[in-house]
């Protein structure tokens, strides 16, 4: 799968998993779905929409945002930038 499909098709799932510091079902979906790092490095820099709020939320910053650095861990384990700098185009 594509990461757009992904997104579409989990992207509230993922937010949740994130918010939620649930490594395991984070993976279980990442692994499952997108094969090859790149792919799952593009998924967490990329503003999500989360279908019951309508709100975005780019999985990287809100990963940033937990008392737990598991998940921030996985994410760097995969090959993502900490120095990502996030531009919203939402207002």
């Amino acid at each position: 799968m594509g990461v757009t499909t992904v997104i579409k098709d989990y992207g509230t799932e993922i937010l949740n998993a994130i918010r939620e510091n649930d490594l395991q079902r984070l993976k279980s979906i990442l692994e499952k779905h997108l094969k090859g790092d790149r792919k799952i490095q593009k998924l967490f820099i990329t503003d999500i929409k989360h279908k019951p709020t309508k709100k975005f939320a780019c999985p990287l910053i809100l990963a940033a945002r937990q008392a737990d650095p598991r998940i921030m861990h996985y994410m760097m384990q995969k090959g993502t930038d900490p120095n990502f700098v996030h531009h919203t185009i939402f207002s």
